[in-house]
């Protein structure tokens, strides 16, 4: 019969006093930063003004203002041309050289992601529903809901920017 003694279970205490003084830092401060890594950004992270290019020409402005008082978490709208088609979400044919301007109606932060659902002018019970998250601090990743596609990495830009309609 094996009787050798295993070993007493270890603590935070016990380990950390066995680290030499100058090692006792590392731990704590490394759990903060895991704890914090994957810390949701907050709808300010979000603001601002975010373009899709195909090739050299702008396909879509999406626009993210602060909050309002009283209001959804955030307001802002994305531009696109009225029709267009795809099969693959990366390759698009028949776009239209007509913009349309979709205000955000809704929107929620939750675990880091923003979904935002956009609604067309002409058409209120058009509406589409996107979730967004930010790979980081100058790019983002828009993923239509319900769309079996890959998302689409939209740039920050600090130019007003509009889609190309030539």
């Amino acid at each position: 019969m094996w009787t050798e003694k295993l070993p007493k279970r270890m603590t935070y205490n016990s380990f950390m006093s066995k680290l030499p003084l100058s090692g006792r830092w590392i731990l704590p401060l490394l759990l903060f930063a895991l704890t914090q890594a994957d810390c949701a950004q907050t709808a300010n992270d979000f603001v601002g003004q975010w373009v899709m290019k195909l090739g050299q020409r702008t396909f879509l402005v999406l626009t993210i203002a602060p909050p309002k008082e009283g209001r959804s978490p955030i307001t802002g709208f994305i531009l696109r041309p009225q029709r267009f088609g795809t099969t693959d979400g990366h390759s698009f044919f028949g776009i239209d050289n007509k913009i349309i301007q979709e205000p955000i109606t809704r929107s929620e932060i939750k675990d880091g992601q923003l979904t935002i659902t956009v609604q067309n002018p002409n058409d209120p019970s058009d509406k589409d529903t996107y979730q967004l998250s930010l790979p980081d601090s100058s790019h983002l990743k828009l993923n239509m809901e319900g769309v079996p596609f890959e998302p689409s990495i939209l740039a920050r830009t600090q130019a007003p920017s509009t889609p190309a309609t030539d």
